[in-house]
């Protein structure tokens, strides 16, 4: 074979080129990302009950939905929270089941499981391995008073939503905030007494008389006829003369019948004036960055045709943060790739060796690009990480064999000859080393869980490289050097460094080889002392970047009511706008039926979008701690701070808004708040911890109606 290889370099030459191409194909096609796909096999039934206190959740909404979830194969936990208006059932399956199957198991158990909640109760589900699928959020900012109730909201719900669905990539679209347009009734109590009609009569009327029937067919003169009623109330005029007796009495005639607007539980705010949120979410394996493109070149298309006054701000732009870490990382395997060739001239001497073994690098990174497209692969911070390390040593395998091809030039033999002995002499040795290195990261491919799901593609990027490597420098390489018929010694430029460098180290030898006891013990003392800082440096799973866009959340009291909340939330938009490094801020707060929000009202959550990062003159992290000292001013809430895109990977990893979480489990309510509460004293002096929030000490304040049944 390495004779082949020598006799016929063109050959190769032309394969390498097609693989070159093959290359650039991939990376065209290979998806882009800030992590993995993680398929995390982990599924939230989010049911809005509103009205519902806690207890009359769990009874009604959330226990339904347990008994059906718990008769799922390999499901590993089911855990719940059930709260006034809304009913929160996570199940997490073995890490056996894909995200995409979790989900269509919960979807059959709670198809099942609807039939016993109350009327109009509608569950939705929510993979939160696919959390990281919200690619971006826009607001849009209009005038209240100059648009009637719900136009703007039904605008963006059946012309804007749906348009964006056609760009490609896009999975979902959800409108947020706004008013959503309904048709008031307002009785006149009076005239009901006097009518004898009570508020459930009208409901029944206008109930019976919003329908559409199908009558099945009418046959006649040799044709049938599909026979319908359409029986559908269809504006104002058709509900104010909804006939409420046979006398006839109309619905006009004892009530104030008007088009207005649903009563809200949530807010939605733009910089401070009223909006609505459009969150776009896109396909599992579709590529971010152009998603991200093709949605802003559609709204940009749209946006002239929306009501007047109103218009589109970019709140988050998950390609934006992908596009900075990626470019950040392809600097560093530029910058790699540059000073490996600097080295090499340095240290080889030779110009033309030197550039072969550097021209070998973003060669190799080029084909590695085929075989992450056939694995299904993405370019994310993770695979790009593992190209940014493996840049140094995948030169190892050519210097190796360069090295020795130009020793057996020094002894005289001709450019095929060194190239062909040269090679056979070291290639056992070349080939072994590299799959020991190629070894040490299979274990990387048999992790399970979410640190498999990092480590995996990590593991096999280095892997595939260091492969490429050893194929190279066993063929290529040679092959090329044997073309090179002149030969003349230089001596590297680096060679005096060398030579002192050898010399420090024949004497720092014999020193230890003449004291072996004392360098053992003093390398055994530092191996303790460095394990031991081992301990105290900070671990995180991922590292911080700056994203560019801070999420922050804020929290109540129990039982405050939304334009107190509302109050609040303006207080804070207020102190962002006025930092210097913030430009946009969008805010909801409580959540909307029907939608995975699952915050109450007496809950907010705003983004703040920052300056871009060469216009700043201060990070991310102090930005934070800016607007931290300023928002802890403000008495009776709970702050927390996050990067947008960091909290939803917490909340992929741990189904909740941060990284960590304890849930107490029993059947003592009372027993259960008080080691909540001696849990929440105990985390609060852990160095590291920068907010505890205890679910059990929210209590909501109710009303309790009792009917005197002998009355």
């Amino acid at each position: 074979m390495l004779k082949y290889c020598l006799k016929q370099p063109f050959v190769l030459l032309l394969l390498l080129l097609a693989a070159v191409i093959g290359g650039i194909y991939a990376y065209g096609r290979l998806p882009v990302d800030l992590f993995p796909n993680m398929n995390y096999p982990l599924i939230n039934v989010i049911t809005h009950y509103p009205g519902g206190s806690g207890k009359d959740v769990e009874t009604l909404v959330t226990r339904p939905i347990e008994t059906q979830m718990s008769t799922l194969q390999n499901v590993r936990r089911i855990s719940s929270t059930s709260q006034q208006g809304l009913s929160i059932v996570t199940v997490e399956f073995e890490w056996g089941e894909t995200g995409k199957d979790a989900r269509q198991l919960a979807a059959q158990a709670l198809s099942v499981a609807t039939g016993s909640l109350p009327a109009g109760v509608r569950p939705v589900l929510e993979n939160l391995g696919s959390t990281l699928l919200q690619i971006a959020e826009y607001g849009v900012i209009y005038n209240r008073q100059k648009s009637r109730p719900g136009e703007l909201r039904s605008y963006l719900e059946t012309k804007l939503a749906n348009f964006l669905k056609t760009v490609n990539g896009v999975n979902r679209v959800e409108v947020v905030g706004g008013e959503e347009r309904s048709l008031v009734i307002n009785p006149d109590n009076n005239k009901l007494r006097q009518n004898n009609l009570s508020y459930q009569d009208i409901a029944d009327k206008v109930a019976a008389n919003n329908l559409q029937l199908l009558a099945g067919y009418y046959s006649a003169y040799h044709q049938d006829r599909a026979v319908t009623g359409k029986g559908m109330i269809r504006g104002l005029a058709d509900l104010q003369n909804v006939a409420l007796n046979d006398k006839p009495l109309f619905l006009k005639n004892i009530a104030s019948v008007h088009v207005g607007a649903l009563p809200q539980r949530y807010a939605v705010y733009i910089n401070g004036k009223p909006g609505i949120a459009l969150l776009i979410y896109k396909n599992p394996h579709a590529n971010t960055m152009q998603v991200s493109r093709g949605v802003a070149a559609a709204l940009k298309t749209i946006e002239p045709s929306l009501p007047a006054g109103a218009r589109i701000v970019n709140i988050y732009d998950q390609a934006k943060v992908i596009g900075d870490a990626v470019s950040s990382l392809k600097d560093d395997i530029i910058i790699g790739i540059v000073l490996v060739a600097i080295m090499m001239i340095l240290f080889l001497g030779s110009l033309g060796t030197s550039l072969l073994v550097a021209l070998s690098v973003p060669v190799i990174a080029i084909v590695t690009l085929i075989f992450m497209d056939i694995l299904g692969m993405s370019l994310n911070m993770i695979t790009l990480g593992a190209m940014a390390v493996a840049v140094g040593m995948v030169v190892d395998d050519s210097i190796i064999i360069i090295e020795n091809i130009i020793r057996h030039r020094e002894l005289g033999k001709g450019a095929f000859a060194a190239a062909r002995d040269g090679t056979r002499e070291i290639a056992a040795a070349d080939a072994s080393g590299t799959l020991t290195t190629v070894a040490s990261f299979i274990p990387f491919l048999f992790l399970g869980g979410l640190a498999g799901r990092f480590a995996g593609p990590f593991g096999i990027t280095i892997s595939i490289m260091l492969l490429l490597s050893l194929v190279i420098s066993l063929s290529i390489v040679p092959a090329l050097m044997a073309r090179q018929k002149r030969y003349k010694f230089k001596e590297p430029l680096a060679m005096p460094l060398v030579s002192a460098v050898v010399a420090v180290n024949h004497r720092l030898l014999d020193t230890f080889l003449r004291h072996r006891k004392t360098v053992i013990f003093g390398s055994l003392l530092l191996f303790i002392a460095s394990s031991t800082i081992l301990f105290y440096l900070p671990v995180s799973f991922v590292p911080k970047i700056d994203e560019g866009s801070i999420l922050f959340e804020y929290t109540m009291p129990s039982g405050t009511s939304l334009q107190e909340s509302n109050k609040i939330g303006h207080r804070i938009e207020e102190i962002a706008l006025q930092n210097p490094q913030v430009t946009e801020v969008s805010r909801r707060t409580g959540s909307e039926e029907g939608t995975f929000q699952v915050e109450p009202v007496n809950k907010g959550e705003m983004v703040f979008k920052l300056k871009p990062a060469n216009e700043r003159k201060i990070s991310i992290f102090r930005v934070m701690k800016e607007l931290e000292k300023e928002t802890d001013k403000i008495p009776g809430i709970i702050t927390i701070y996050h990067q947008v895109t960091a909290e939803k990977l917490d909340e992929s990893m741990s189904g909740l808004p941060t990284l960590f979480g304890l849930t107490v489990y029993g059947g003592n309510g009372r027993k259960l708040q008080e080691i909540a509460n001696e849990i929440e004293k105990t985390a609060a002096h852990i160095p590291g911890i920068e907010a505890v929030v205890n679910n059990s000490k929210y209590k909501v304040p109710q009303l309790l109606i009792v009917p005197n049944r002998e009355a």
